[in-house]
C-alpha cells in the first residue's frame, strides 16, 4: 500500500517538475533563436564588405 501511495506522490509532482524544465526550453528556443539572427546579421555585413570591396576595386 505505501508504495501505491508514493506512485500517487510521484504522479503528482511531475506537473511541479515540468514547469521548470518547460522554462528551461523555452528559454533555450530564444537563446538560440538570438543566436541564429546574429549570424545572418553579421553574413550580410560581411557580403556587403566583400561586395562593396569588390565593386570600388573595378
Amino acid at each position: 500500500m505505501n508504495e501505491l501511495n508514493r506512485q500517487t506522490e510521484n504522479v503528482r509532482d511531475e506537473p511541479a517538475s515540468i514547469a521548470p524544465l518547460d522554462a528551461q526550453l523555452t528559454e533555450l528556443i530564444e537563446f538560440v533563436w538570438a543566436c541564429e539572427a546574429a549570424a545572418r546579421r553579421e553574413e550580410r555585413i560581411d557580403a556587403t564588405i566583400r561586395y562593396s570591396s569588390n565593386w570600388c576595386s573595378k
